[in-house]
């Protein structure tokens, strides 16, 4: 069960995952919903070598996930509880990256997620 809340508990960052080294928790606390999809947008386009059209389809994805995400990110829950709440949230933008991405895209977005998904959790579990 431990093993199962940890990872909700990392779950908090997957949205964030790709960025979480060089943008803070407070600092995404401070940014408007555009800025934070934008940012995001950036990122993974360079990480995944988007074309413009699949850049723009991102865009709108990720603005209706921080959308709904941000307010629960700056929410004053505990980490469970915000990590319970983005799940879904989290789920439905796979699925909708799936649909704009390549297969060989994806796999790589996939890929990478766990990576830091699996660095946080020994992050966390180093300090607990």
């Amino acid at each position: 069960m431990r093993i199962l809340n940890l990872k909700w508990i990392v779950i908090v960052g997957l949205f964030f995952s790709l960025s979480l080294k060089a943008q803070s928790l407070e600092k995404m606390k401070t940014m408007s919903v555009e800025e934070l999809a934008t940012f995001k947008t950036n990122e993974l386009k360079k990480e995944l070598n988007l074309s413009e059209n699949q850049a723009a389809k991102l865009q709108v994805v990720n603005l209706e996930f921080a959308k709904v995400a941000l307010p629960v990110i700056k929410s004053n829950d505990a980490k469970f509880t915000v990590a319970k709440k983005l799940k879904p949230l989290d789920e439905k933008r796979d699925q909708d990256l799936e649909k704009i991405l390549d297969k060989k895209q994806f796999e790589l977005y996939k890929k990478n997620k766990e990576k830091k998904i699996s660095k946080l959790r020994a992050e966390f579990l180093s300090e607990n």
